[in-house]
């Protein structure tokens, strides 16, 4: 008998291969050229394998391959189009946000239905246009929603933010900027700290590193609030015996924190 069987029908691969494979295991893969398809068999199918299969093409009904975030909204928003949807208040339960920040500038935002961050619905990537010190002109989101067989749906949503209309909006974005970027680097070193002094406690380190930030607060603060640099003088003047610790491709805690800050 066949190894494989060949029909005339819209469908949606995925979803049609997860039917047939409930029935008959042994299917291997499926190709689409239109409304052409070809199914392929591990086996050769006896006739009444074959007649399983053919059932499943012609009762298989060709469903919308909607974007996943419609399975989570709360249900007053199902009629929404999805490039209205509020990802972070009209989503019940919440999405997991995987943050990829750079120097303080979220970069990138992976949305996620499952706590394992194995299910992706939507991506976010923002570009920035900053001038020569640093402070932002403009910036652009672009939003990607996925498809419930994983696939990229073609309407992007692309917003534009211009920052030069009003001084104020400059100053408060790269505050954040600045702040996001301390608080990163703060979690990074102790991390950094963690791994390179063996013969301290947890807890010791972590009120070692609490020492390090008390001491130099005044200096953390102004460069979070002015872009001012004297935190490089502190760093590369600082007497603490744990900045000098080699974290690999000869550099030092001190070089990574003023790395990160310059």
């Amino acid at each position: 008998m066949a190894t494989s069987m060949n029909f005339t029908k819209s469908v949606l691969v995925s979803k049609l291969q997860s039917e047939i494979k409930n029935h008959v295991p042994e299917i291997d893969y499926i190709t689409a050229r239109g409304n052409q398809i070809d199914i392929f068999f591990t086996k050769d199918l006896d006739a009444t394998e074959e007649q399983t299969v053919t059932d499943l093409v012609n009762n298989h009904t060709n469903q919308e391959n909607k974007c996943k975030i419609y399975n989570y909204v709360k249900k007053d928003v199902l009629k929404k189009h999805f490039h209205n949807i509020n990802y972070k208040t009209e989503v019940v339960p919440s999405l997991f946000p995987k943050r990829t920040i750079v120097k303080g500038e979220v970069q990138k935002v992976e949305y996620y239905s499952d706590e394992a961050l194995t299910d992706l619905v939507l991506v976010v990537e923002i570009t920035y246009i900053r001038n020569e010190i640093g402070f932002a002109l403009e910036r652009t989101t672009t939003r990607t929603w996925y498809r419930e067989d994983n696939t990229i749906h073609p309407e992007l949503k692309i917003t534009r933010k211009v920052y030069t209309l009003n001084i104020e909006d400059q100053i408060k974005e790269i505050k954040r900027k600045r702040r996001n970027q301390i608080d990163l680097l703060t979690i990074k070193v102790l991390g950094l700290m963690q791994q390179t002094i063996t013969d301290k406690t947890t807890q010791e380190i972590v009120d070692m590193g609490r020492i390090f930030l008390a001491t130099h607060k005044a200096s953390f603060q102004n460069y979070a609030d002015d872009g001012h640099m004297q935190i490089i003088t502190d760093i590369t003047n600082a007497t603490d015996s744990w900045l000098d610790n080699d974290i690999g491709d000869s550099t030092t805690i001190r070089e990574f924190i003023q790395g990160d800050l310059q």
